[in-house]
């Protein structure tokens, strides 16, 4: 009979601790532990003052190789404009050596080409939505206000408003490069189009 009490006793303390194990409550600050992630902070001892002007001057140096290529672009796209306007005097000149015919199938493929080019220019200059570096009005309020303190944070904000800048203005300036690559196309095909022109009319003169 006594090896059965010891193990009735052996068994009431495993149930004894097992019913503490599961109904014994778990600290608050424990379970936030385990359950939840740390939500990120940004608190001053975290922000290291050479690395946020390092990065800093980083991202503004993006932002103006961004800026020059924006700028870059316009000037190619109305040098395109502007050269297909020349090629569009010379091809009339050129189309005058054409039999009534052969002008008028020519003249409508140039005024295809030049709408289209048009219509790509048009395009890319209508892509003005260009982000600028952060406003320094906006900083000084917020700086006078608290809302930043330190230089080390306040570089920090210029930081982030940069980089959500070069965010937006990659997409725009690959987009008017695309629009851009379409007019110069155009304006070859325009090329390759009076050149025709010439060699139409030198057979037929020929020819003739």
């Amino acid at each position: 009979m006594q090896p059965t009490n010891k193990a009735a006793s052996a068994d009431a303390s495993l149930s004894v601790t097992g019913a503490l194990s599961v109904s014994a409550p778990v600290p608050q600050e424990v379970a936030s532990v385990l359950v939840e992630p740390p939500s990120p902070s940004l608190p001053d001892s975290s922000l290291d003052k050479e690395a946020v002007k390092a990065l800093l001057e980083i991202a503004l140096r993006g932002h103006d190789q961004l800026e020059k290529a924006y700028d870059t672009l316009n000037t190619r796209i109305g040098v395109v404009f502007g050269f297909s306007g020349f090629l569009a005097t010379g091809f009339f000149k050129a189309a005058e050596l054409l039999g009534p015919k052969w002008q008028a199938a020519a003249c409508s493929g140039f005024a295809f080409l030049f709408a289209a080019l048009a219509f790509s220019c048009m395009k890319a200059f209508s892509s003005t939505n260009y982000a600028g570096l952060p406003s320094s009005r906006a900083l000084t309020r917020d700086f006078l206000h608290g809302v930043v303190n330190g230089e080390t944070k306040i570089r920090y904000e210029i930081l982030r408003v940069v980089n959500e800048a070069n965010d937006e203005n990659r997409p725009l300036i690959d987009q008017k490069a695309v629009y851009f690559q379409w007019a110069v196309k155009f304006l070859l095909a325009q090329v390759a189009l009076i050149l025709a022109v010439f060699f139409i009319a030198a057979v037929v003169r020929a020819l003739g």
